[in-house]
């Protein structure tokens, strides 16, 4: 994931560079990550900005257009939680899994 942030040539892969593998999404036309237990394919709604300032910002609403879930992760037809393995993305270079704080410099 943190590979992906490298900033490459705009027609390059981020996919390639990072040698992460794809699969077709089902209802948009972008590939998707094939490893990633859960999906959501996404279009754009709207790019609002907040500000130009440092951690100013900007907020972009989408429309799922269709979720993906792995069948094993599912307990008496919900999500299981502690069968996903979520990194939550923290301000800076902070992330957060399973509880502890992490940092992880831009490539």
């Amino acid at each position: 994931m943190n590979k992906t942030s490298a900033g490459i040539e705009s027609n390059k892969s981020e996919f390639e560079y990072a040698n992460i593998e794809t699969s077709n999404s089902y209802k948009v036309r972008p590939l998707s990550v094939k490893a990633s237990p859960i999906r959501y394919e996404c279009t754009l709604r709207e790019v609002i900005r907040i500000s130009d300032e440092p951690a100013g910002g900007t907020v972009v609403l989408l429309d799922v257009k269709y979720i993906y879930v792995r069948d094993d992760l599912y307990t008496d037809e919900h999500i299981n939680q502690e069968l996903v393995d979520s990194v939550g993305k923290m301000g800076g270079d902070g992330y957060t899994h399973n509880g502890k704080y992490v940092e992880l410099g831009r490539p």
